[in-house]
């Protein structure tokens, strides 16, 4: 299945199950987009007529962010699995048993209902997510744990370089986070303004509205 094949058919048999969503390719996303990019994504880049379903969600004020999962799951239907087949009769089992299966599962999209939920994620989180972290702090004015989740960030860096050698994406991160932070530390509302505008070249380079 193309995905062009694909996206039509989420448009057509998904959308009118979900009418705050819009689709781009195999992404089905909550609008309006604000500070998070929330939703499903329907991986079938492996796969000739099945698909997987990923629920995840990805802070756009974090400067260079990618289409990723971390913060997400992969959706496991109690009859079909992980593995979503398609190949046969598409439209009744999207209609049938992915529709209402995903409508189901929005809960798990309130982590990134609002700054508070997802700083709370974060707080519970086992891994750091450092840069997450100290965006969010910005946003939300706690300076404080933001210098305390730099220096963590720092030790990390210099503990990830004394082990496999300088990564430059990584050492640019930080070096950004702590310049965002140190603006922020001088003019709390400009530093704000600086993460929206992170926020609208992540759309733009997604193509989101």
């Amino acid at each position: 299945m193309t995905g062009q094949q694909l996206e039509k058919l989420l448009k057509n048999h998904l959308l009118p199950h979900l009418p705050k969503y819009a689709v781009k390719k195999r992404l089905v996303y909550r609008r309006p987009v604000d500070l998070f990019l929330r939703g499903f994504y329907f991986d079938a880049s492996s796969m000739k007529s099945a698909a997987r379903i990923y629920v995840f969600g990805i802070p756009l004020y974090v400067p260079n962010v990618i289409l990723h999962f971390t913060h997400g799951d992969m959706l496991r239907h109690p009859e079909m699995g992980t593995f979503y087949e398609l190949a046969n009769e598409p439209e009744r089992v999207l209609n049938d048993k992915i529709a209402p299966f995903v409508k189901g599962n929005q809960g798990l999209l309130r982590r990134f209902a609002n700054l508070e939920r997802f700083q709370a994620y974060l707080n519970r989180a086992v891994f750091p997510f450092h840069e997450e972290h100290i965006y969010t702090s910005i946003f939300l004015d706690n300076l404080d744990d933001a210098w305390d989740i730099l220096d963590s960030y720092k030790q990390s860096v210099r503990k990830h370089e004394a082990e496999f050698g300088v990564n430059e994406d990584t050492r640019l991160s930080f070096q950004l986070a702590s310049k965002n932070l140190s603006l922020a530390k001088r003019d709390l509302a400009k530093a704000q303004s600086k993460l929206h505008t992170y926020v609208e070249e992540a759309k733009e380079r997604f193509g989101l509205h």
